[in-house]
């Protein structure tokens, strides 16, 4: 104050003064810098400024993820660091995260970043510290989860949903189209009908399919129990391209057995033929496959029954569309198969290899579904539309058969709530609409019969799900008690037979159904839309296999590239 009486400006309220002459600023306070004070800057030692700084702004930063080496490589970009006033750069560092739970989370070590991104090979929870030039730091977390990238062959096209419509994954930002951990499942549409405008926008929608990477699970509660309204716990850890090593990069004992705890490489992508297709699988190891995102509708879904029992109409995979049915298993079987033959609509070559989905590939969904890339364990809605209105969801889980149309559709709030995720990425019609033929039977049925789908041309073991024969459903049950991976013997406590009480014998309500050679040696997943609390992922039927045009029952093709 006394400094400011000699100068005469006591009474004037500035930080600074600028020397008009000059040009220069002078501090009213000064700066200590090593023990003396400076009031000009233009006097401080060489390479030193007064500069202002201020701090981060803790939860601004974000990241976008992009996937490299086939899935297994992700690119952690830091966007949006915003600071309280003026942008003075900072250090950044990242870690991996080993306990949550505390404040700040305890990491392993910090590693620093040069730029703003920087690569993992690991699926974990990653956490990233930026400290500015005055001290300020902010910590923020990541979830990277690595898995297999989608096998794409020629016919599909990678899509995103971006302000309320489908649009084409931009060839520069192909890895940045899927994330497992938000729930972002990836997208493809063939070339079915396809029309895409100049900004990418999808005009017209082709068939849709979603990917499903190989992975082992766990199942750790309610292994082979129930009751009312109970469902278990499914952990889920993704595969490194063909080997039974986990993402994670933890060491993960494969036992590769039915039983609560066992962690096992899911069926739907290892080599069946070692032990004759016992638990469903393919020829060879599987990085994973395509499955229909909604119900299979027809090209002609106007006609009956969205298409009735014929061969000369080609599959389509849309929402809000007529359900194909009417229809038997053999045609299911044989139209699903015709999708990949010369001059297909799809624009699909023949390596990919286009078949009825099978039980353990419905599995696989389901158990993914129930994990943690999923619902985690929350029951996916119903869709309950009474003219069996593909990708639809009710208002509440419970809805019986009462919407003569849409009740919600697929890209609204509540109708996302039918998908496997909750998002819009999920798969759809897994729960209601029509219950859906899958490529599983008791073993004399798939042989011989009217509905013998070893008479189908181009019928491999590959393409089918045998269960052991049996005389009635509780035999049969019991019988395929090794099985894993299918979603029935593990999820379920029971086998309803008709006679001994509730058809709830599956986790989450959901009725659970066995083959029986005398009257229903086919296999059906998902229940009706009329089925309430009995429909799900988890639902098992049993089904004579013909086309009998009172019941509703679809299908549902799946694809994998060889």
């Amino acid at each position: 104050m006394q400094d400011l009486e000699k100068l005469g400006i006591e009474k004037i309220d500035q930080e600074v003064f600028i020397n008009l002459n000059t040009r220069k600023i002078y501090s009213v306070d000064g700066v200590s810098y090593e023990g003396q004070t400076y009031y000009n800057q233009y006097n401080l030692p060489n390479g030193v400024q007064i500069v202002e700084y201020s701090n981060l702004q803790t939860e601004a930063p974000e990241f976008t993820l992009e996937k490299d080496n086939f899935g297994l490589t992700t690119q952690v970009n830091i966007t949006n660091i915003i600071y309280d006033e003026q942008i003075s750069g900072s250090d950044i560092y990242y870690a991996e995260v080993t306990d949550a739970s505390t404040t700040p989370v305890t990491v392993d070590f910090w590693r620093q970043v040069n730029g703003t991104s920087f690569q993992v090979t690991k699926t974990a929870t990653y956490a990233v510290k930026l400290i500015d030039r005055n001290g300020g730091e902010a910590i923020k977390t990541v979830d990277v989860v690595t898995c297999n990238s989608p096998e794409l062959t020629q016919g599909m096209v990678p899509v995103i949903y971006e302000n309320g419509t489908w649009k084409k994954v931009p060839d520069n930002e192909i890895g940045k189209w899927y994330d497992y951990a938000e729930g972002k499942w990836a997208n493809v549409m063939l070339s079915d009908g396809l029309e895409i405008a100049e900004d990418g926008t999808i005009t017209t929608m082709g068939s849709m399919f979603v990917w499903i990477p190989r992975y082992s699970y766990q199942i750790t509660s309610n292994y082979h129990n129930g009751g009312e309204g109970i469902s278990g716990n499914i952990n889920v850890k993704f595969l490194k391209n063909l080997t039974y090593l986990t993402t994670d990069e933890k060491t993960t004992k494969m036992v590769n057995a039915s039983g609560e705890g066992n962690w096992n490489v899911h069926p739907a992508f290892t080599d069946g033929s070692e032990n004759n297709y016992a638990n469903g699988g393919w020829d060879r190891e599987l990085t994973g496959f395509w499955v229909a995102k909604f119900e299979a509708s027809s090209t002609a879904p106007d006609l009956d029954y969205g298409g009735g029992n014929v061969t000369n109409l080609n599959v389509k995979v849309l929402p809000n569309v007529v359900s194909w049915r009417g229809i038997n298993i053999n045609t299911c079987f044989e139209n699903c198969l015709k999708m990949n033959e010369a001059d297909n609509i799809y624009g699909i070559p023949t390596n990919a290899v286009t078949h009825l989905m099978k039980n353990s590939e419905w599995g696989a969904v389901a158990y993914l579904t129930q994990s943690q890339y999923g619902r985690s364990g929350e029951k996916v809605m119903i869709n309950n539309s009474a003219t069996y209105i593909t990708g639809n969801a009710a208002n509440v889980i419970s809805s019986a058969n009462n919407s003569g149309g849409i009740t919600n559709a697929y890209d609204t709030e509540k109708g996302m709530l039918a998908s496997t995720t909750g998002t819009i990425y999920g798969i759809y019609d897994m729960s209601g609409c029509a219950r859906e033929f899958v490529a599983a039977a008791l073993s004399t049925s798939i042989d011989e019969g009217i509905y013998a789908l070893k008479n189908i041309n181009r019928f491999s073991e590959k393409l089918v799900d045998r269960y052991k024969d049996c005389t009635n459903s509780v035999e049969g049950y019991e019988a395929s008690k090794e099985r894993y991976g299918d979603a029935m013997y593990e999820v379920s406590y029971g086998v309803y037979d008709g006679i001994s009480g509730s058809e709830s014998k599956g986790w989450n309500r959901e009725e659970a159904h066995f083959p029986n050679y005398d009257y229903y040696p086919y296999i059906t997943r998902g229940g009706t839309a009329s089925g309430t609390y009995h429909s799900g992922i988890f639902a098992s039927g049993k089904d004579e296999g013909n086309q009998g045009t009172w019941k509703p029952v679809s299908f549902r093709p799946t694809i994998v590239i060889e």
